[in-house]
């Protein structure tokens, strides 16, 4: 059997990198080589060669801090093309295992998926747009930055939205930074010609998407987190179930009853 790379991108937080471990190690399960991606300078904390690397003002814009809509965007748009060439990196990385080693000739190296959560949606949104290989790409309630955000992609995309997310451009926008959100994703659908399916989990709030909806964390903390009131493993219990069907289509071309929802924009 051989098992196409997935490249796992970290989500943006201002305190911390937001782990992916439970979508990682469920589509590991299933047969993929899963890869996550660590964004230097963006972290809190990466150790290269043995030596600390801390969070910068260019990797960790202040900007996603502010309500100027105009200068997250800038922010956003110049970041994310760093974010995908990590991202299309590590896929490469992956791919390159099929030479030698444990999973030498089980490889399919002519193949990679790109799966990211916040800003890392928006990279694995524009990884796959410049990497012939891909077969698709899932944003996690992600506010798409980019090119990708402009030409939209040719391949098929997922994306998974928080109850009152922007990203699907299906929310009611209230103030300039979800019409911001909102205008990103109809010109991302307007610009694409390939499949796209949006699906909104009731309850969940941005960081479901993430290990921190399994962590156990009193009531103060839950909702400082940015965590919605849907009990946390049923959230992601149901984020897998989507990644699962999307990459199992895009990758094996299986029939998935749960590909219902097409995007409108």
């Amino acid at each position: 059997m051989f098992s196409p790379p997935t490249a796992v991108g970290a989500g943006h937080a201002k305190f911390r990198r937001t782990p992916g471990t439970a979508p990682a190690e469920n589509l590991a399960s299933h047969g993929y080589l899963v890869a996550g991606v660590t964004p230097t300078y963006s972290a809190n904390l990466t150790v290269l060669r043995g030596q600390p690397v801390h969070a910068t003002d260019n990797g960790n814009p202040p900007a996603f801090d502010t309500a100027d809509a105009a200068e997250a965007t800038r922010a956003g748009d110049r970041l994310v093309n760093v974010w995908a060439a990590d991202a299309h990196f590590a896929g490469e990385e992956v791919a390159g295992l099929d030479r030698t080693g444990r999973f030498a000739r089980h490889v399919d190296a002519a193949c990679v998926v790109y799966l990211g959560h916040s800003l890392g949606g928006a990279a694995a949104l524009e990884a796959c747009r410049t990497d012939p290989r891909c077969r698709g790409a899932a944003d996690l309630d992600g506010t798409q930055f980019g090119p990708v955000a402009h030409v939209g992609l040719s391949k098929p995309i997922m994306i998974l939205a928080s109850q009152d997310s922007c990203v699907t451009c299906s929310c009611r926008a209230d103030n300039l930074v979800e019409l911001a959100e909102r205008d990103a994703a109809r010109a991302l659908l307007a610009a694409g010609t390939g499949p796209a399916w949006c699906h909104q989990v009731n309850g969940s709030g941005h960081f479901n998407f993430s290990d921190h909806a399994a962590y156990y964390l009193a009531a103060p903390l839950h909702h400082l987190l940015g965590l919605g009131d849907i009990d946390g493993p049923r959230g992601l219990a149901i984020t897998n179930a989507y990644l699962t069907a999307f990459v199992d289509h895009v990758v094996r071309g299986t029939n998935e009853p749960l590909l219902s929802a097409r995007c409108s924009h």
